[in-house]
């Protein structure tokens, strides 16, 4: 098991994806890595939340835009 903490996230994305990567034994080259932290990205999800999460609508009031609100922690 291994434990990610949101506050991590927010400080090291590429560094905390990296890290998960290595604990699947996955191989990620710097390309792919900072394109899966660019759209790992909170800016990026809030941006592409409609297409991410389109089933959010029927939880959350305003869908998407509710559910990821203000990325922070």
């Amino acid at each position: 098991m291994l434990l990610v903490q949101y506050a991590d996230l927010k400080v090291d994305l590429a560094g905390q994806i990296a890290r998960i990567a290595s604990f699947l034994d996955i191989s990620l080259t710097d390309r792919l890595l900072a394109e899966v932290a660019a759209v790992a990205d909170f800016q990026a999800m809030q941006r592409d939340g409609g297409a991410l999460l389109p089933h959010q609508a029927k939880v959350f009031v305003e869908g998407h835009r509710s559910f990821l609100n203000k990325g922070v922690g």
